[in-house]
């Protein structure tokens, strides 16, 4: 068995969340498909177009609930695919 001095090498990651990145990416583009669907029903005087203008928004809302995070995730997945191919 040896003794002696021998070198070292310490890495510290720092990790934190990026708050305005998730803002900018997932909720804005939602609340404002919402909003624009929304205004739309709000023109409309009889309440049955409103009423399909409301259903319609509901359904874009969900449907970008879903479709947003997984774009995200398709993309991200791909990135470190490419990443993963450099190291």
């Amino acid at each position: 068995m040896t003794s002696g001095n021998f070198t070292c090498l310490e890495v510290i990651f720092k990790l934190k969340r990026r708050l305005g990145y998730h803002l900018f990416n997932t909720y804005i583009p939602t609340c404002l498909i919402v909003i624009m669907s929304l205004k739309k029903s709000i023109k409309n005087s009889e309440p049955a177009d409103a009423a399909r203008a409301k259903a319609r928004a509901i359904n874009i809302d969900r449907f970008s609930r879903v479709f947003f995070p997984f774009l995200f995730s398709v993309l991200n997945a791909t990135y470190w695919i490419q990443f993963a191919q450099y190291i």
